[in-house]
């Protein structure tokens, strides 16, 4: 997941480390967001190897895609850690660089430092590497459902109302009455995986209409 753009070097990273992870969980099923760029190679790569996965430029409905996830590789802007924590999906971050002021960089620090995540430099890391960290974390349910339950804290009960209340302390107007607020990514919407990382995750929300399917897409 490399933000609306993709990122050329997640893209690496996944794919330098697919052998590894593939070899040891054969039945993976992959959701890889490339960016425009990137598109060919990745989907061809995957393709090539017999690897189930579903290869897009974009992915519009964010809440499906990591709502299926167990696991994610993820660039670290704001909104990206955002839905990470929205939808308790425990990732290595991968922080962009070249970001002003290295705020990635700093974003990531602060969610490893809560134990939220697992953080690497992409210009000191191998795929080879990425790939030990995601199959260590693979192969122990225990650490994701502990870096599940940490990334809790980034997403507070009430956090909207309470930015709204925070604006309007500070207007010359009254607030009006509070709204009943709709979560868009489905509160409390993440629940412990049982039987390892392929098993799919009910939502405790009411189903989706058009559930995100990776298998659906590109088999081999």
């Amino acid at each position: 997941m490399g933000g609306s753009q993709g990122a050329a070097g997640i893209n690496r990273l996944a794919l330098e480390a697919l052998p590894a992870l593939v070899e040891r969980f054969p039945l993976l099923q992959f959701v890889h967001l490339t960016g425009a760029a990137d598109l060919d190679v990745v989907q061809s790569t995957y393709y090539r190897l017999g690897v189930k996965a579903l290869v897009q430029v974009f992915c519009a409905e964010m809440h499906h895609a990591l709502g299926a996830a167990t696991l994610a590789i993820s660039r670290a802007g704001g909104s990206s850690l955002a839905e990470l924590a929205t939808t308790r999906t425990p990732a290595v971050l991968v922080p962009f660089p070249a970001a002003v002021d290295q705020h990635q960089k700093f974003n990531a620090a602060a969610m490893t430092r809560s134990g939220a995540a697992i953080a690497v430099d992409q210009s000191n890391v191998s795929g080879a590497e990425v790939g030990s960290m995601l199959i260590e974390l693979l192969s122990h349910p225990a650490k994701l459902a502990a870096l599940r339950e940490r990334l809790s804290n980034w997403q507070p009960p009430a956090a909207a109302a309470h930015i709204v209340d925070a604006m309007f302390a500070r207007l010359p107007v009254p607030r009006p009455h509070p709204q009943p607020l709709s979560h868009p990514m489905g509160e409390g919407d993440r629940r412990p995986r049982e039987g390892g990382p392929t098993s799919p995750i009910p939502r405790a929300t009411k189903p989706s209409p058009s559930p995100f399917n990776p298998l659906s897409s590109l088999a081999p």
